[in-house]
């Protein structure tokens, strides 16, 4: 258990500071007045398949046995390692894409001016380059 404790506290770390963040924009939106808007919804869903990679991820550690040396495991171990390592490249992945639509969607409201056109089109363009995008990721997994 002694080398888990490390893995645990840096997984416990990477898990508070999104969500630390998400709280943050929320209260700065209720501060301000603002509503609920799709961005947001994207980013609430993002962080829940966050926790999910977090908690495959610490499967993988500790049932898994993932951060030991090969020749310490069996074939058996190995291959149900290998397994949830590829089963937590899923969630992480559509996260992604959810950040990366709610970036765009978030840059299409700022600059949706008559002045700035050419930074519109080239938002909509990044905002449908995104599925594409998760489709190549879950490719070279």
């Amino acid at each position: 258990m002694g080398t888990y404790r490390h893995y645990l506290a840096s997984h416990i770390v990477l898990t508070l500071l999104p969500t630390l963040f998400i709280v943050a924009r929320f209260v700065a939106k209720h501060m301000k007045r603002l509503g609920w808007t799709l961005d947001d919804s994207f980013l609430v869903v993002a962080l829940m398949l966050f926790y999910a990679y977090v908690a495959e991820s610490l499967t993988a550690i500790v049932v898994g046995k993932v951060g030991r040396h090969l020749a310490e495991l069996t074939a058996g171990e190995v291959k149900l390692a290998l397994i949830l390592l590829w089963a937590s490249c899923l969630p992480l992945a559509a996260g992604l894409m959810l950040v990366r639509l709610s970036i765009s969607i978030l840059f299409l409201r700022v600059f949706y001016t008559h002045i700035f056109t050419k930074l519109r089109i080239a938002g909509k363009v990044a905002y449908g380059g995104h599925t594409p995008s998760l489709l190549c990721e879950l490719a070279n997994e």
